[in-house]
């Protein structure tokens, strides 16, 4: 295996040279090495990971780590953001269609197949062929944290595709408390997370047919007949409730 060479210079040369002007090869180095980290990190643990075996994981000189970004613990942090980052870049555009959605007067019906259209195309860029789930196993742990990165990935990533959801069960429902509409939310972004965590550890022993972007296509058509099923019931049922039955037909004299 190739590795990289270390520069000859002093750590804080180096740092102070490497932000000023990261050249080509150097941005793709340091995004190997945040690469892998994200999936060692992911897999064994902050504690469970050695810089050695990072730097191994990634095909770079060990004092590489040290020269784009000064420690393990910023390693560690640059992995953590490039999880959030990912997910970002996926999530908050859904949440934005979602709110585009709202702001047009869509009806129901058409935010229901909205719903299922931005979590499919959520299930779908995330379960791609290359999909390894070491990677998102990182964002696990992230989810267990209770430090500022953590903090951020819930205030930046995942509270506004719930907010989102959140105002469209509201009016697909007609009538629902918030609380249900805001648990309903919850229960749409821990289906999504639940399905990207354990779909890989599933489709080995699937239908050998079995085709990633189908199965999202499909899981979302699921989850948004749960939507359909919870909140479109209590739609009609608040409308009974405020127009009364409807009148029976009378017979037709002949």
């Amino acid at each position: 295996m190739v590795f990289d060479k270390t520069p000859e210079q002093q750590p804080e040369q180096r740092a102070a040279s490497s932000a000023a002007s990261p050249t080509p090869k150097s941005l793709r180095t340091r995004a190997r090495l945040v690469e892998a980290a994200s999936r060692l990190f992911g897999v064994r643990g902050f504690t469970g990971v050695s810089t050695r075996a990072i730097a191994r994981e990634a095909g770079c000189n060990i004092g590489l780590i040290a020269f784009h970004f000064g420690s393990k613990q910023s390693l560690y942090q640059a992995a953590r953001d490039a999880v959030r980052e990912r997910l970002a870049a996926i999530v908050l555009p859904a949440a934005a269609h979602l709110r585009q959605a709202l702001e047009r007067n869509a009806s129901p019906s058409e935010l229901l197949q909205a719903v299922q259209t931005e979590i499919g195309g959520i299930l779908g860029s995330l379960l791609m062929k290359d999909y390894q789930p070491e990677r998102f196993m990182l964002l696990m742990r992230e989810l267990q944290e209770t430090d500022e990165q953590a903090n951020r990935l819930y205030a930046t990533v995942l509270i506004p595709m719930i907010s989102a959801l959140e105002d469209v069960i509201m009016v697909i429902s007609g009538n629902a408390s918030r609380r249900r509409a805001h648990l309903g939310a919850f229960l749409l972004v821990d289906a999504i997370i639940g399905v990207l965590r354990d779909y890989p550890l599933f489709h080995p022993h699937m239908h050998s047919d079995s085709d990633a972007q189908t199965d999202a296509r499909i899981l979302a058509e699921i989850i948004g007949t749960g939507v359909a099923a919870a909140f479109g019931e209590l739609q009609r049922r608040n409308s009974t409730a405020e127009n009364g039955p409807p009148s029976p037909e009378l017979p037709v004299e002949a």
